[in-house]
């Protein structure tokens, strides 16, 4: 476990990770990951595999049975 804090990035708040936890997760930086705010209070951070990215022109396929733990009404 490693402590770190969070930093203002224009009009959001970021969260750096330690390189060690990228490489451990398998994550670099412009990966996907899903945000979920348990019942406990805690957050929980987890990679998602298989989506498109933005910049791509959109005929790659969604991994249907990747998840992303969230509702899209929580935003």
């Amino acid at each position: 476990m490693s402590n770190t804090r969070l930093n203002r990035w224009g009009h959001s708040v970021g969260l750096r990770l330690p390189k060690s936890v990228l490489e451990a997760a398998g994550l670099s930086a412009r990966s996907a990951v899903s945000i979920r705010l348990l019942d406990s209070g805690d957050i929980r951070i987890r990679p998602v595999r298989n989506i498109t990215p933005a910049e791509s022109d959109g005929t790659e396929a969604v991994n249907a049975s990747s998840s992303t733990e969230w509702e899209p009404e929580q935003w």
